[in-house]
């Protein structure tokens, strides 16, 4: 229930701050992903996918928002049973899924090719969590780890390149970092994804339609 009311006034928020954006988009690619601190896991690699409102202050600076699927993955290499015992070649893959609203402040310079920053922040609620046991021991048995519904706050920051074709369509392709600061909600279980804050680097590929034609 939280993570709907939550994703619901988000989502008007949004609605209502961009009603008349001059580009729409999608954007989607692979990062790679790791814990900040307090368990020994391994980084893995995760995609992540969402759609994008821009509108312009003026040629130079625009304003960013829209929605996104993040993923981010990590490996535990310890894997242990009931009873304590480490197991030999296991290893389990978690993954979590969070829905996220961008606030973002964009900054571009140059014509048909581009370069750009994005620099921002992104409130994300906790959608699923995954686990996967990865071994080739029969019959064993694992404790995996819980969680709880979190909401989460992530600075971020993108820089990259594009391209314009014509005044109505560009590809763009940049390389973005993700830290995930702090969380506002967390029901603080004692095993559980909202004590968990993942950092993230990966590249992007998007293409937006500009409703307005670029000058």
């Amino acid at each position: 229930m939280l993570k709907r009311i939550l994703c619901a006034a988000l989502c008007v928020a949004t609605l209502q701050g961009v009603a008349k954006p001059k580009s729409i988009g999608i954007q989607g690619g692979l990062n790679y992903s790791d814990l900040k601190s307090g368990i020994n896991v391994s980084p893995g690699l995760a995609n992540n996918f969402g759609i994008t409102i821009q509108k312009y202050r003026n040629k130079y600076v625009f304003f960013e928002t829209g929605m996104a699927l993040d993923k981010n993955a990590v490996i535990n290499k310890l894997v242990v049973d009931p009873t304590g015992q480490v197991i030999q070649n296991a290893e389990i893959t978690a993954t979590s899924t969070y829905i996220s609203i961008p606030l973002i402040v964009g900054f571009k310079t140059g014509g048909k090719f581009f370069a750009y920053t994005k620099l921002g922040v992104a409130p994300s609620v906790l959608l699923s969590w995954n686990q996967e046991l990865n071994t080739n021991v029969q019959g064993i048995q694992v404790g995996f780890f819980k969680y709880s519904p979190s909401l989460k706050i992530s600075p971020n920051a993108e820089i990259g390149i594009g391209k314009l074709f014509g005044k109505r369509f560009a590809i763009t392709l940049g390389t973005k970092a993700n830290y995930q600061l702090f969380s506002l909600y967390d029901t603080k279980a004692v095993d559980s994804d909202g004590r968990f804050f993942y950092k993230s680097l990966g590249v992007n590929l998007g293409m937006h339609f500009f409703i307005k034609k670029m000058d």
